[in-house]
């Protein structure tokens, strides 16, 4: 019993830990784009943002095909 609350622990810190991750991901890519579009004030360059449905589709994965387990390169 107790080594299913401490596997359910571990399982809860590492979605926790992948979603922080991608988030900060998320939140440069944003960043970075506004300051580039502020710049050059053209709309190609929101086509940067496309990374960021990237990402966000990649944390849907992780944590459910992978239980927040990130991939091992």
């Amino acid at each position: 019993m107790l080594a299913a609350i401490y596997y359910r622990i571990g399982q809860s810190f590492d979605i926790l830990q992948a979603t922080v991750v991608r988030a900060g991901f998320c939140t440069h890519n944003l960043i970075a784009t506004y300051f580039l579009y502020d710049d050059i004030k053209d709309y190609w360059c929101l086509l940067n943002l496309c990374g960021t449905i990237f990402i966000l589709i990649e944390l849907v994965v992780t944590i459910i095909e992978r239980q927040g387990l990130e991939p091992k390169w």
